[in-house]
């Protein structure tokens, strides 16, 4: 198994703690993704998370959801109010994403 970790950055200017991260585990397997999201979340519990995601679940228990259409800023909110405002570009992603996801 080969799974590139590149984490995050932490600024010295902020006065408390900050996490910025790429998808860390894109390149690797459901089992590893699922371990690493569970040690960040409990080792960085206090802290700002700021994720750029490519999986849809990485992001889904966040308090924030930013949405970029071209550069731009199309939605902001909860994953739960944008789940629950119809014609949400991050509900059309998690429902598509749904319907493509194998049932076992």
């Amino acid at each position: 198994m080969k799974c590139i970790i590149w984490i995050f950055c932490c600024f010295d200017e902020c006065t408390e703690p900050c996490l910025v991260r790429t998808e860390a585990t894109a390149s690797c397997d459901v089992n590893t993704d699922a371990m690493v999201q569970k040690v960040i979340r409990k080792v960085f519990a206090g802290c700002t998370v700021l994720t750029i995601a490519h999986r849809l679940h990485t992001i889904a228990d966040s308090d924030k959801i930013m949405v970029l259409d071209q550069g731009e800023v199309a939605e902001f909110d909860s994953p739960q109010r944008l789940m629950a405002t119809e014609g949400s570009i991050y509900r059309s992603l998690v429902e598509e994403s749904n319907s493509s996801t194998p049932r076992g």
